[in-house]
């Protein structure tokens, strides 16, 4: 069969090349079920045999090959993978290819006694795990990259996964001219399906019969549905022989007991974790050995990026593994009591003045905490709930407040009861919780202004802020610390802003008595930034005179109006940068930028409301990265200052 195109495989096949360079040489390519080690074990002997003499060779290194394939698959009975390395040998050849060696009954035996007749033989191989020979070198096929569904169509387009798609749909009739949001839509395809080459070509398979988007919704719905080959017409010859699901069952059906109760147990799991977090899920203390069989078999994959090593499980192994045992009540809670730890750890970072790293931690694990959030509130658990939504808001926030987190959120609240009003009587409850319960409120509020359909709806939430306020004076000056930077964040959304400059200035104060130093430093840059909205460009400068000393990129507040290059505060006028927003001509903003425009897609606001000044629409994620903004996981460059 000749080898299909090998996507974003380059590095991993000059690796493959070099390492068959010596005489003797034994490489096994190992990799979970359709991660295509066959197809760059197969570009990898054909190139090796293309090499001509024009090719400069090193010293002892052999010249072009003469090369055989045997498929594991096909020596099933016992003597058949001999017989067929022996008809390879007779041939002269010095490279020899077997494919899929588990499947042969004699797999390992057989190529060694190959080996030890002809020392000078070259044989790579693809297996499921490592055979064990001696001088073996084993070359980990990954799965391709997994790209980001906001980044801009041509970007798009340069990903591997996304590039296999496109070509496997082309061939299955669908239209060529997939662009934008569908574009978008094979990202997130793709990134369900982990970067799998065989889950990607499979899916893509059905692109004639369905839009990406729809694809997604089904992936979403029956995911074993769409990793079978298609039914009717006949599939494509590298997808017609390839059921995954199969495939993955038959790796899982290799595991002894220990290491299938483990794989089971991380299936609960969509984030990458730390071996600690592996036990405390798992209820284990002795899962370093089952780690390392189940990386071996590439059911976990290891990832040494970062200053420890972290396993994640596929996606597409994930859901085969949900379907095949559904997690059981005290897995589901020893899960929830993991990522309710996870989620305070976030909240002290926030605590500590380290909003950031607090953001970026629950990002990282965004997929358990949302479970774990579900379940605690099927469960009723008002306390987990509190904490793990408070923990995800601010990864929520940073990408845009949509109308599904207000009604979340609400949800949430309304498993405590009615937020409390007033000095709170000494009693069982935990003062924390009420706290936390009271800051959840005022996000509430803040996600209500941020959708708003009027100013006057943005409007009604002040008073409701008011109110709250009023309620953490019961719990004490941290607690209305807390309150107030959530609710000062309203101003994003306000024409009229005193009031939120007021909460900033009490806030101020709080956090300077209480040696809150993050938060102060963010109170004094959002005065400066309202001091420059209102057209006090001196009073502004003294601000950020006064917070730049002990700013950092760690506690720069997220503030997307203004905007370097778009809606600029800057007394100096700029152009704005395509496809931005521009500023409303005032004396805040210069009458050259022009009027402030509602934004792109949104019937929030309509284009004959005016907009005060010193205002700007407030933008989608994807309009702001075209205007250097942030992206989904945080902030991007740094924001205008005041």
């Amino acid at each position: 069969m000749a080898p299909s195109t090998p996507y974003g495989r380059d590095d991993l096949l000059r690796r493959v090349l070099e390492e068959l360079g010596a005489p003797g040489a034994l490489v096994t390519l190992t990799g979970l079920a359709g991660s295509g080690s066959s197809t760059v074990a197969r570009v990898a002997v054909q190139r090796a045999a293309a090499a001509g003499p024009d090719v400069e060779q090193d010293a002892g290194r052999p010249g072009p090959a003469r090369t055989c394939t045997v498929e594991g698959r096909a020596c099933r009975a016992d003597g058949a993978l001999q017989a067929a390395l022996e008809g390879c040998a007779s041939s002269d050849v010095d490279l020899i290819l077997v494919e899929d060696v588990h499947h042969a009954a004699d797999g390992p035996s057989a190529v060694e006694d190959q080996r030890r007749s002809r020392p000078g033989l070259r044989v790579l191989l693809t297996a499921r795990t490592p055979v064990g020979l001696p001088d073996e070198v084993v070359v980990r096929v990954p799965p391709l990259g997994l790209p980001d569904p906001l980044d801009e169509p041509g970007r798009l387009r340069t990903e591997p996964a996304v590039r296999l798609f496109l070509d496997r749909a082309a061939r299955a009739g669908a239209p060529v001219d997939i662009d934008g949001h569908a574009l978008a839509d094979v990202a997130r395809i793709c990134r369900h399906l982990g970067g799998l080459p065989l889950a990607v070509g499979l899916v893509a398979a059905r692109a004639a019969t369905y839009s990406p988007s729809t694809l997604l919704h089904l992936l979403h719905r029956t995911p074993g549905q769409l990793l079978r080959p298609p039914g009717g017409a006949r599939a494509p010859d590298d997808l017609a022989d390839h059921d995954l699901a199969t495939a993955l069952g038959w790796s899982v059906s290799l595991l002894h007991g220990s290491a299938r109760d483990l794989l089971l147990d991380l299936a609960v799991l969509g984030s990458p974790v730390t071996v600690e977090d592996v036990e405390r899920v798992s209820g284990r203390d002795d899962v370093v050995d089952d780690l390392a069989a189940l990386v071996d078999v590439h059911l976990v994959e290891a990832d040494h990026a970062g200053p420890v090593t972290l396993f994640v499980v596929a996606p597409v192994v994930r859901d085969h593994l949900r379907a095949l045992a559904p997690p059981t009540e005290e897995l589901t809670g020893r899960h929830r009591a993991w990522a309710r730890q996870v989620a305070r750890s976030c909240l002290d970072l926030e605590d500590a003045g380290r909003p950031t790293r607090a953001r970026l931690r629950a990002a990282t694990v965004e997929p358990d905490l949302t479970d774990a959030l579900a379940s605690a509130a099927a469960d009723g658990d008002a306390p987990a709930a509190t904490d793990l939504t408070l923990a995800l808001l601010p990864v929520w926030f940073a990408r845009g407040a949509v109308r599904g987190t207000v009604e979340r959120v609400a949800e949430v609240l309304t498993l405590g009861g009615p937020v409390t009003n007033g000095p709170v009587d000494s009693g069982p409850v935990d003062s924390t919780y009420l706290v936390r319960q009271l800051v959840l409120a005022t996000w509430l509020q803040l996600l209500r202004a941020e959708t708003a359909n009027a100013a006057a709806d943005v409007a009604a939430v002040v008073p409701e802020l008011a109110r709250l306020r009023e309620a953490a004076l019961g719990l004490g000056d941290r607690a209305v610390l807390h309150v107030d930077f959530v609710a000062v964040q309203t101003a994003r959304s306000m024409v009229e802003r005193e009031v939120a400059e007021e909460w900033a200035r009490e806030g101020r104060a709080l956090a300077r008595r209480l040696g809150d130093e993050a938060r102060l430093v963010r109170f004094e840059t959002w005065l400066g930034m309202l001091a420059h909205q209102r057209g006090e460009p001196e009073e502004a400068a003294a601000w950020a005179q006064q917070a730049a000393p002990a700013r950092t990129a760690s506690t720069s507040p997220r503030w997307p109006s203004p905007r370097p290059g778009c809606c600029s505060a800057s007394p100096v006028p700029r152009r704005p940068a395509p496809g931005c927003p521009t500023g409303a001509g005032s004396s805040t903003w210069p009458a050259s930028m022009g009027t402030c425009a509602p934004s792109t897609g949104s019937s929030r606001w309509q284009p004959s409301a005016p907009w005060g000044p010193g205002t700007c629409p407030r933008r989608s994620g994807t309009a702001w990265r075209r205007c250097g903004g942030p992206g989904p996981a945080g902030p991007g460059p740094a924001r205008a200052r005041p």
